[in-house]
C-alpha cells in the first residue's frame, strides 16, 4: 500500500496562497465591492467575521504585512500562548489589563472596543493606566474561556470560506512537473517578464531616426513572439505525464490542509483522509480543526482540562473529522509511506508517531533543501527518539529514509 501524506508545503509547492499570513493579508486588503464569494449570504458572512473576529485582530496586530517565514505553526504557537497565559481575574463581571505586563493578548484587549481606560486606581505593579475590560457575556473564567474558542470558531469559518471560494477556485494552480523543472520554470518566468518590459519600453519609445513604421512595429512582434514561445514551453512542462503518474499512484491520501489540491490534480480514486476536516461551503457541516497539541504532562492535563476545546485531538473527535487512516495501519499489509510538505511539528507529532512506529511502515520523508532536510531530523528524533532514528534509518533495511524532493529518488526528480 503507497500512502501520501501532505501537509501545506504540498499547496505552497503547487503555487497557492495557503500560508496563514496570506490569509491575514487578504483579510486586511478585503474590498466588500469585490466580494469573496457570488452567493451573498457567503460574502456578508465573511465580511462580518473579519471586521469583528477578536483573534483575526490580534494574528493581524502580531504579524506583519507580507511577513515571510511564517508558518500555520507560528499560528499554533499564539494560540498556545494565549492558552498558557490562562484567564485574567473577573471581578464584579469585569477585568483589569496592565497595558505594560499583561501577556500580549491581553494586551492587545486594550486596544479594543471591550477596553476602557482605567485611572481611577493602581494595578498590582503600582502603575496608572490600567484598562477595564468589559466584554458582553463574558462575567467568568468559563465564560471567557468559551468566548475565545467561540472567536476561533469564527476565525476557522473565514479561513474555510477562503479556501473554497478563493483556493479551490484558482485556476493557476501549478502541477508537479513545473516543480521537478523548478529552474526551468523559474527561467521561463524571467524571459517573459524580460520580454514584456522590452515590449512596454519599445511601446513608450518613439522609432529611431531613419526608421520606418513596419521595421518599429516588426521590433515590437519580436518580443512578442519572444513571450508566447516562452510561454508555450512553460505549457510543455505541465503536460509531463511521467511527473503526473508520480503523484498519482498513491493508494490512500492523508491530508493534512482543508483544500482539496490532491483531488483537484489527481483525480479522486485513492482513498482520502482529511484530519483536520476539510473547507465546506455549507457552515453547518464545518469541521475544519485548528488548535494545539496536547504536549502536557497527565497532572498538568487535569489542571487545565478547561481548556481541553483548543487541542486537536479533542476537536478532532468532536468533529468527527477523519480517522480512516487508523484502518490503513491496521490492515496487515506492507506499508510505503511518503510525507511531503509537513514540518513534523510537536502539534502532530501523535499522528506521525503511529506511522513511524507502526510495523511493516516503511517512510519516507521528503525535505527541499538543507535547512529543511535538518529541521525533519530533529523532529523525527523528537518523535521516535534518538536511538530509535539511529536504528531505523541504518543500512538497507532502512524504515525511515529522508529524499530530497527534487532529487534523484525525489518524487518530483525530472528524470521520473
Amino acid at each position: 500500500m503507497n500512502i501520501l501524506i501532505v501537509g501545506n508545503g504540498f499547496d505552497l509547492a503547487h503555487g497557492l496562497p495557503t500560508k496563514y499570513t496570506h490569509f491575514l493579508d487578504y483579510c486586511r486588503d478585503y474590498d466588500p465591492k469585490n466580494p469573496i464569494s457570488d452567493n451573498k449570504t457567503i460574502a456578508a458572512e465573511f465580511a462580518e467575521i473579519i471586521e469583528q473576529n477578536v483573534w483575526l485582530g490580534y494574528f493581524q496586530h502580531i504579524t506583519p504585512k507580507d511577513a515571510e517565514g511564517k508558518t500555520w505553526i507560528d499560528l499554533e504557537r499564539e494560540i498556545k500562548r494565549v492558552v498558557d497565559a490562562k484567564s485574567p481575574f473577573f471581578e464584579e463581571e469585569v477585568f483589569v489589563v496592565s497595558s505594560s505586563f499583561s501577556a500580549p493578548f491581553l494586551r492587545f484587549l486594550c486596544l479594543t472596543e471591550f477596553a476602557k481606560e482605567n485611572t481611577s486606581s493602581l494595578n498590582d505593579y503600582g502603575h496608572y493606566g490600567d484598562y477595564i475590560i468589559q466584554i458582553p457575556k463574558v462575567t467568568d473564567h468559563p465564560s471567557y474561556i468559551q468566548w475565545l474558542y467561540t472567536q476561533l470558531r469564527a476565525f476557522i469559518r473565514a479561513f474555510e470560506i477562503y479556501c473554497v471560494e478563493h483556493i479551490n477556485e484558482l485556476k493557476d494552480i501549478v502541477s508537479p512537473a513545473a516543480l521537478g523543472y523548478r529552474t526551468e520554470w523559474n527561467q521561463y518566468d524571467e524571459d517573459i517578464r524580460y520580454a514584456r518590459e522590452q515590449k512596454h519600453k519599445l511601446h513608450n519609445e518613439k522609432k529611431k531616426p531613419n526608421e520606418s513604421f513596419f521595421e518599429y512595429r516588426r521590433r515590437i512582434e519580436s518580443w512578442e513572439v519572444t513571450e508566447k514561445q516562452t510561454q508555450n514551453k512553460q505549457k510543455a512542462l505541465l503536460n509531463n505525464p511521467k511527473a503526473f503518474l508520480a503523484l498519482s499512484r498513491f493508494d490512500c491520501i492523508l491530508s493534512f490542509n482543508y483544500t482539496k489540491t490532491y483531488q483537484l490534480l489527481y483525480g479522486t480514486s485513492s482513498q482520502h483522509c482529511y484530519i483536520h476536516g476539510q473547507a465546506q461551503r455549507d457552515p453547518c457541516t464545518t469541521n475544519m480543526v485548528l488548535g494545539i497539541d496536547d504536549a502536557l504532562s497527565e497532572e498538568e492535563a487535569k489542571v487545565n482540562f478547561e481548556w481541553v476545546k483548543f487541542k486537536k485531538y479533542f476537536q478532532r473527535i468532536v468533529l468527527k473529522t477523519g480517522s480512516e487512516y487508523k484502518d490503513w495501519l491496521e490492515d496487515g499489509t506492507e506499508k510505503h509511506v511518503h510525507i511531503v510538505g509537513h514540518s513534523l511539528d510537536e502539534t502532530d507529532h501523535d499522528v506521525f508517531r503511529e506511522f513511524m512506529t507502526c510495523d511493516g511502515c516503511r517512510t519516507t520523508i521528503y525535505y527541499w533543501n538543507e535547512q529543511d532536510h535538518n529541521a525533519k531530523i530533529e523532529q523525527a528524533i523528537r518523535i521516535v527518539g534518538r536511538d530509535e532514528l539511529i536504528k531505523q534509518v541504518h543500512g538497507s533495511d532502512w524504515t525511515i529514509r529522508f529524499v530530497d524532493l527534487y532529487g534523484p529518488q525525489g518524487l518530483f526528480d525530472k528524470r521520473l
